[in-house]
Order: structure tokens, then C-alpha cells, then sequence
């Protein structure tokens, strides 16, 4: 027989589950003493319970959509509805807009079944009713979104003391510590306890060595992020277990960009509230929250930007190449904007001499809409290109004034950032000196009777935030001066690419030689009609560390073949 009474119940946390207050026990209890009251029995077997599952969304709680399911499956008469108990609005769900609570009751009603609570739905008119229900869904919305508010805040001054609040990533483990305990070490999807803190701490050896090897083989040029997948799906290149996980290319880019492994903690990047993630993927920069050297890192800072700097490298790519046609994306057709992609047919076996006789760049607007670029497709020669633009970089980073240049540029921003660096670090110690000279002056009138402690609590308050920010701060200046190193680094390896390109360009391999004339090649524009080529080279890579400004660069016409 199908009940004509239904239950529903829910709690938002485990925790919440086992309390007097909000119990699914107490709400049982309650909605039963209900039924009794509507002259209704309601059966065990008609209560839908959603355990630990927030109300902010009713698409997120399984058990609430059967409900509906069933209420929608078995509809019922106005003569003879059906009840549906649930303790009172907040636990039918604090919706972020209040007006939802009000859509789920109808759609239930039109269904033939009524939504009544144990709490505060005494009265019997309508009408008034109807404004209670008002009221209260506004009170549990509010109510959500301050516990939100005080949960972001408690986040923001966690992250700020260097804690870990996620699960600790590849390589390392969660360290747990309360006052007058030793520290433990807690195993991935072990829960930490209510009075613990978390930082992160070193894992297995054999992990962090599969982070390493990660981090050197990206950064060594000759893996991709799809053939560091792959070799990690199967183990090879890779000494001991690899952890068992979906390694995708994302997975892999995200081990990459993971600024813990540095030893920082970034918290507040992204919203944790589905529906602000919608609007806003990522928070603005100025709304994180970043602590270095929070925890020992796995990686130094010097090839975490060499890795940094390949990753935005690869990004700026227009269309991926498997390595033979390394110019794909790079050309531009003139007369349509569209660029240029390898093509044409399979390697010359008659004339090993002669292997990319019948290979060919392509203009994409050609290929795929003869009305974008009108006239002849436009077609280059790869035997022909190649040589041709590798010819003109290299001839052109190898003068002696574009490598004093890069110098030049580099030392000039080593400079101005130091000398910045400085004076904001001796302006924030001052400031730090004196606000502590006035918390200590004002603690040393509380003590001698001067002043009460309801007096100074304020101001007192407000030193010790005005100091917690001012050494945040300094941190955050302290950090950047320990990356001048990793500039100077940077310039040594620049000028030894710009000596040295003939002679890697004659080496690498086609990905390899991609992302070597990339940081030169500021532009290259193909005209079909005057059969040239038009290349932009910088003098100083845009790529540099610390964003630098690229020194204007020179054009130099290219025959172009085909």
C-alpha cells in the first residue's frame, strides 16, 4: 500500500548528526509527534534521510530527489493529499535564495502533497502561513550564509599561519599537532580530529622522488605533459611504484603548477561554493592568501620557474604539432589572419637526401574556408622554411649587442627589484617597530593600573592586526628577495642559449625546437602575393622571468617557397 504520509530529514555534518539538537533521531521524533497530530501514521520505511549532505542545493541531496521522485510518481487528489514532515524550514534546506524553498514546496503541492513542519507551523490559515514560511526560508538563507562567512574567515587565518587544509598532495603527507601532544602523521583520507592543526611534512621517499623526476623531465624540454602521462600510465622512465590515480595531461599540469611543492600555502584561490565558482572560477589575486615556506619543500624555486615559464610557453600555443612541423601555428597568413599547419604527404623514400620534398605548411583559412582567404592556397615548402627562419634567429640572437642587451634588460630589473625590495622591507620594519612599541606601551599602562583592560581592549586589537598584517607582509617582500637568485640564474641561461642556438637548433628534436625559437619569434607574417615572409625577432625573449619587457625587434624579409 502506498503511504499517504511521508518524512523527511536531514543533517549537515556527521558531527551534526550525532547532537541533541539537530539529530536525525530528534527530528524523527519530532515529525512522528506531527503525524499523530494530522490523525496520519508514518512508517520508517516513508522517511528519506540525506546524512551529512548540505541544504544548499536540493539537486545535491539523493535522498530529497527521490522524495520528490516518489511524490511526482504518486500523485495525489486536492480531496486527499499527501504530507510531507520535515522539522522546520532550515532542515527542508537553507537554499541560497530563499524563493527556491518556496518552488519545492509547490511543485510537491502540485503534485498532491503538503509540506508541514514540526516547528514553527502552527497556525492553520493559509495565508498567514504562507508569510511564516517567508520569513523563516529568509532566516535559514541568512543563517547559511554567515556560517559561510565565519568559515571563510576562520580559512583565510589558518592559511595566513601556514596550515594545510586539503588533502596533502603527491609526495607529501598531513602532519597533525594540538598542545601537549606529540605530532602525527595522518595516512591519505584519514580525518584529522576537531582540536588538531595541519601542516604538510615530507611523505614517502619514493614519492617525492616521482615528484622530482616529474619536475626535471618537464623541465628538461624533451617531455611533454601528454608523454609524462603516458609514461606514467605504464611505469616507465620511472624508478619504483607510481601511485596508482587517473594520470591524465590535467593531472600531470597540475602537479606541475602546485605551488606547495615549493613549501608555500595559497589558500582562498578558488571558491569552495558552487555557485560562486560558477561567476568566478578564480578569485582576483589580491583575495588569496599566500604563505611561503610554510613546510620543507620538494622542489627548488629555480626549477619550479623554469617549469612555470615552459608551462606558459606551451600555452600560448595555437595548435598542438607532433614535432615534425615545428613552425606549425607560428606563421600567419597576411591576407586572412589565419595561421599556417603542417601538411602534405609522408617522408621522400626515393631521395633520403631529399626527405621533406612533398611536405608543406599550409594556410588554415585556405584549408578550411576558401571565402576566408581568396585566391591560391597558400602553401610553403617545409625543406625550404625552416631553414630559412632558423637561418634568420639565429643570425640574429647570435650578435654580440642583442646578448648585451638581454644582460642589460635583466640586470635592470635584478636592480630595480632589489632596490624596491629594500626600501619597502625597511619601511615595513619600521612600521612593525612601531606598532609594537605602542602594544607595548599600552600592555605596560593595563599592568600598572593606568588604563583597564575594557579600555585598551580595542586598541589593543587593533595593534595586533595592524602588526599581524604589517609582518604579513614582510614576509611576502622577504620571499620575493629570495627569488633574485633565481633571476640571475635565468640570465646566465639566456645568454648561453643566444651563443649556443645554431648548435641546439641543429640538436633538438621537433617539440625541443619548437619551444627553443619560440621566445625569439615575436611575429611571422606570410604574404602569398609577394611570396615573402615578414619575421619579428626579439632581441630579449618575452618569455623572460618576472615578465620583461621584450626590446623592439628587427624585421627581416624571408623568400618564400612553394
Amino acid at each position: 500500500m502506498t503511504p499517504d504520509t511521508l518524512g523527511y530529514c536531514r543533517v549537515s555534518t556527521e558531527s551534526q548528526a550525532r547532537e541533541d539538537k539537530t539529530s536525525i533521531a530528534d527530528q524523527r521524533a519530532a515529525i512522528e509527534r506531527l503525524a499523530e497530530t494530522l490523525g496520519r501514521q508514518l512508517s520508517d520505511a516513508a522517511v528519506f534521510t540525506d546524512a551529512g549532505v548540505s541544504g544548499a542545493d536540493a539537486e545535491g541531496r539523493p535522498a530529497f530527489m527521490r522524495l520528490v521522485a516518489f511524490c511526482e510518481a504518486n500523485r495525489r487528489s486536492a480531496r486527499s493529499p499527501g504530507y510531507v514532515l520535515v522539522l522546520n524550514d532550515s532542515r527542508f534546506g537553507r537554499f541560497r535564495d530563499p524563493e527556491e524553498a518556496v518552488v519545492w514546496r509547490f511543485r510537491l503541492k502540485q503534485a498532491g502533497w503538503l509540506v508541514r513542519f514540526a516547528e514553527g507551523d502552527e497556525t492553520q490559515d493559509p495565508l498567514g502561513r504562507s508569510v511564516i514560511r517567508t520569513v523563516h526560508a529568509a532566516q535559514a538563507s541568512a543563517y547559511r550564509a554567515n556560517i559561510q562567512a565565519n568559515a571563510k574567515r576562520g580559512a583565510r587565518g589558518t592559511a595566513a599561519q601556514g596550515y594545510w587544509q586539503n588533502e596533502a598532495p603527491l609526495g607529501y603527507r598531513r602532519l597533525a599537532t594540538r598542545n601537549g601532544a606529540d605530532p602525527v602523521v595522518l595516512e591519505p583520507g584519514q580525518r584529522k580530529a576537531d582540536d588538531q592543526k595541519v601542516r604538510l611534512t615530507p611523505g614517502p621517499e619514493p614519492e617525492q622522488a616521482l615528484v622530482r623526476w616529474i619536475f626535471d623531465s618537464y623541465a628538461g624540454g624533451t617531455y611533454s605533459l601528454g608523454k609524462l602521462s603516458r609514461e606514467l600510465r605504464r611505469g616507465g622512465c620511472v624508478s619504483g611504484p607510481v601511485p596508482p590515480r587517473r594520470w591524465s595531461r590535467g593531472t600531470v599540469e597540475a602537479v606541475l603548477r602546485n605551488v606547495a611543492y615549493v613549501g608555500d600555502v595559497v589558500w582562498c584561490r578558488r571558491p569552495h561554493d558552487k555557485q560562486e565558482r560558477r561567476e568566478t572560477p578564480v578569485r582576483a589575486q589580491s583575495e588569496w592568501v599566500t604563505t611561503p615556506d610554510a613546510h620543507p619543500p620538494l622542489i627548488g624555486r629555480e626549477l619550479f620557474a623554469a617549469v612555470q615559464a615552459r608551462l606558459r610557453t606551451n600555452a600560448k600555443q595555437i595548435r598542438r604539432t607532433d614535432g615534425s612541423y615545428f613552425l606549425s601555428g607560428l606563421l600567419t597568413c597576411a591576407q586572412c589572419g589565419n595561421v599556417y599547419v603542417g601538411g602534405g604527404g609522408p617522408k621522400n623514400k626515393r631521395d633520403p637526401k631529399d626527405p621533406d620534398r612533398y611536405r608543406f605548411y599550409k594556410d588554415g583559412g585556405g584549408i578550411n574556408d576558401k571565402d576566408a582567404c581568396s585566391g591560391r592556397l597558400g602553401t610553403l615548402q617545409k625543406r625550404f622554411v625552416e631553414p630559412a627562419v632558423l637561418d634568420v634567429i639565429a643570425a640574429e640572437v647570435a650578435r654580440p649587442e642583442v646578448q648585451r642587451a638581454i644582460a642589460k634588460e635583466l640586470d635592470r630589473v635584478l636592480s630595480a627589484t632589489h632596490d624596491d625590495q629594500a626600501a619597502t622591507r625597511k619601511q615595513l620594519e619600521r612600521d612593525r617597530s612601531r606598532l609594537t612599541a605602542q602594544r607595548d606601551a599600552l600592555v605596560a599602562a593595563v599592568a600598572r593600573g593606568v588604563m583597564s583592560d575594557d579600555d585598551a581592549r580595542n586598541t589593543l586589537a587593533r595593534l595586533r592586526a595592524e602588526i599581524d598584517q604589517v609582518t604579513a607582509a614582510l614576509e611576502r617582500v622577504r620571499f620575493h628577495q629570495r627569488t633574485t637568485n633565481v633571476v640571475e640564474s635565468e640570465k646566465e641561461r639566456l645568454l648561453a642559449l643566444a651563443r649556443d642556438f645554431r648548435a641546439r637548433a641543429a640538436e633538438a628534436p621537433g617539440p625541443a625546437l619548437r619551444e627553443l625559437i619560440r621566445p625569439w619569434l615575436a611575429n611571422a607574417v606570410v604574404d602569398k602575393e609577394k611570396r615573402t615572409i615578414a619575421l619579428s625577432i626579439r632581441r630579449v625573449p618575452a618569455d623572460m622571468l618576472l615578465s620583461l619587457s621584450p626590446v623592439r625587434g628587427s624585421r627581416s624579409p624571408v623568400a618564400a617557397g612553394g
